[in-house]
């Protein structure tokens, strides 16, 4: 019965949010939801890296190497040209029990991959 009513509410809440809205931030204890631009991804990296980003692994195991911070990512090295074509990030949520409140603007993708690596690769 709770499994029901779960549904339900899961149901009517996205209702209310309109076609192809996505919450913005995660239940406590389902880790981080990050959007760049008009796309999102979910990411916890508790125990197995699991959610919807496509690189889990990669995008957990950088952000354990930066204890969390987004600000410390290690990034991948790169030589970007692109002209100025501004993205926001965001991560909402939490990393292994901190609270994440986290955003920032780049001046286009190929500064962004190069300053988070894989954690925004979903964009």
């Amino acid at each position: 019965m709770k499994e029901i009513m779960l549904a339900a509410a899961s149901a009517a809440l996205l209702a209310a949010m309109g076609p192809g809205a996505a919450p913005t931030t995660p239940a406590p204890g389902q880790g981080l939801v990050l959007t760049a631009a008009t796309r999102t991804a979910t990411l916890n990296c508790d125990q197995v890296p699991r959610g919807t980003h496509p690189l889990r692994l990669p995008a957990c195991t950088a952000l354990s190497a930066a204890n969390g911070d987004f600000d410390a990512l290690p990034g991948q090295p790169a030589v970007c040209r692109v002209p100025y074509q501004p993205v926001t990030v965001t991560a909402e949520g939490e990393f292994r029990g901190q609270p994440v409140h986290w955003r920032k603007k780049f001046a286009n993708s190929c500064v962004l991959r190069a300053a988070t690596g894989p954690v925004f690769a979903f964009a």
